[in-house]
């Protein structure tokens, strides 16, 4: 019995803050009590990832999977194979942020002979300061002031015409955003 009425005064007390404080708040004599409010935005921030298909025609949010084309004797012959608006961020700050990309991985792979085992400094991804080598440590790539933002990121994989070889390459990227 005694548990009941401890809780009947527990939901008493908390219906009677919310009339005194209506009642502080709308009066229309003043009270007399100054009242001063204070409050905190915290930093909130916020970034996705997508990609375009356009083989299948569909978009994909949250983890982008993106083919690079097959290198032409063109791009062989120019260094590198490029692939425009590959990604696209979503970046949503309230502060003053940065965007880095980094990988985990320690190459992207061997040939199919063997013989040839990419470096994952071959790709590239293009930020405010043009293309970027990408490594195991974060590289900032973008940077902004608080608001919202559609990046396109553009892609580049690094060729040596007369090294090249065959190969299934992959690579996965990790992009994180943080306060500057």
């Amino acid at each position: 019995m005694r548990f009941f009425n401890l809780s009947r005064m527990a939901i008493l007390g908390l219906l009677l803050i919310p009339i005194a404080s209506y009642a502080v708040l709308f009066a229309d004599e003043p009270t007399g009590v100054e009242q001063e409010m204070v409050f905190a935005v915290l930093p909130s921030q916020a970034l996705s990832i997508g990609s375009f298909s356009q083989d299948e025609g569909e978009e994909t949010v949250g983890l982008a999977t993106v083919q690079m084309p097959e290198p032409t004797f063109g791009d062989l012959q120019r260094g590198y194979v490029e692939m425009r608006e590959a990604v696209e961020l979503d970046i949503v700050s309230n502060i003053p942020w940065r965007v880095t990309v980094s990988t985990g991985d320690a190459n992207m792979g061997t040939s199919h002979d063997g013989s040839v085992t990419k470096p994952v400094s071959d790709f590239q991804v293009r930020g405010e300061d043009g293309y970027q080598s990408v490594s195991n440590e974060d590289e900032t790539i973008l940077q902004g002031r608080s608001g919202l933002f559609k990046i396109e990121l553009d892609y580049r994989l690094m060729l040596d015409p007369d090294e090249h070889k065959d190969g299934d390459y992959t690579l996965t990227l990790t992009y994180t955003i943080a306060g500057q």
